[in-house]
């Protein structure tokens, strides 16, 4: 029997753009992403990521666009505002500046450096939880269904030139974007913006553009762009991820629960992930009230002793230490093992029922409940 062919043929698609500007400070690069923007927007709604301390907003007079402005840079806050700007209904999508997700407060580098110290010193191993929530950052501006534009700040090099005179003058470059190395492979056009405001196009799937390079870019090289991007049949709406957007949406409250049990938002996402359970924004909306529920009951004492634990350890240049969550978890070889303990506290407290250790008529309670409920597991 021939097996099914999978492959099917070809076809040309427009394309939501994904695209890089690159250069050092005062080069131009919030400018240009604001100009192809409001090409590609054609009338719709334009939302900023402002990392730069609002100088997105120095150019509302002759811009239209909706500003988030961040100022701690931990790369969920980005993922988070993706997922709400789609949910929205913006057209595109400015993140200016992509670079702070790395190197800024709450950025990547800082926190592998501090996991890195959870594990006894050990920055390399603190990477282990850094590099999965960089590929979810990458994922999510690369899957998002509108138009994505990023900037990222390059370190700055003089070097020293002879001018048309004959005499020897230095210019400021920029050199390699302030990001994980390779970043520029994501995108499907990449630029270099100078300080005399020469865009040169170093990385494009438009033949177009590849290889151009453009003064002052403005409408002329956005509307090339948009040109390109409607190229083909119209593509399938992408659909919106709801269980991310749920989660942006529901982070303030959440946050401010926890906040009302004296607990930080990083502090339970890290004591969660060394459960080996999903962190929150990982999970949907009632495995976040059952880690609520059980933070909020006997579970706040195990929490706490954790805490002060992992901070102990981290001091001493120990690797983080295991919760002890055996009040919590069903014994090895049972049918609940694996379960998520938090999901089952709350289950169970919805049916009324209550508990602190998995004795056998506990057990018989909480299989009954899992039963009744199982559609909520798949």
């Amino acid at each position: 029997m021939t097996a099914v062919n999978p492959f099917k043929t070809a076809t040309r698609q427009q394309l939501k753009l994904r695209m890089g500007l690159c250069g050092p400070s005062g080069s131009g690069k919030t400018w240009t992403a604001l100009e192809v923007a409001t090409v590609l927007a054609d009338g719709g709604k334009v939302a900023v990521i402002d990392t730069e301390h609002g100088s997105a907003r120095k150019y509302a007079d002759r811009f239209g666009f909706d500003v988030v402005e961040l100022s701690s840079y931990h790369p969920q806050a980005y993922i988070d505002l993706l997922a709400l700007a789609a949910e929205n209904g913006y057209s595109v999508i400015v993140v200016d500046s992509l670079s702070h997700a790395w190197e800024g407060e709450g950025g990547a580098l800082e926190m592998a450096e501090k996991a890195g110290r959870r594990r006894g010193g050990n920055t390399f191993a603190g990477w282990a939880d850094v590099t999965p929530v960089q590929q979810q950052l990458v994922k999510s501006m690369l899957s998002s269904p509108c138009h994505v534009i990023v900037t990222m700040r390059t370190k700055t090099e003089w070097v020293i030139e002879e001018n048309d005179r004959g005499k020897k003058t230095p210019r400021k470059i920029g050199t390699a974007p302030v990001q994980r190395k390779g970043i520029e492979y994501e995108f499907d056009i990449v630029g270099d913006i100078d300080h005399e405001h020469w865009l040169n196009v170093t990385k494009s799937r438009c033949a177009a553009l590849d290889g151009q390079m453009f003064e002052r870019p403005g409408a002329e090289f956005a509307e090339k762009v948009a040109s390109w991007l409607n190229e083909g049949e119209a593509a399938v709406a992408a659909v919106v991820s709801k269980h991310h957007a749920s989660w942006a949406e529901d982070r303030a409250r959440f946050c401010a629960a926890l906040g009302n049990l004296g607990i930080k938002y990083e502090d339970a996402a890290d004591w969660s992930g060394s459960l080996d359970r999903p962190r929150p924004s990982e999970m949907n909306s009632e495995g976040r009230r059952g880690m609520y529920a059980f933070l909020n009951g006997n579970g706040i004492q195990q929490f706490k002793a954790w805490l002060q634990q992992r901070d102990e350890y981290a001091n001493a240049g120990q690797p983080k230490p295991e919760p002890d969550h055996n009040d919590m978890a069903p014994p090895d070889g049972h049918r609940l093992h694996g379960c998520d303990p938090g999901w089952l506290h709350a289950r169970c407290t919805e049916a009324g029922e209550h508990w602190q250790r998995w004795d056998a008529e506990t057990m018989d309670r909480a299989v009954a409940v899992f039963d009744e409920s199982r559609e909520v597991t798949t």
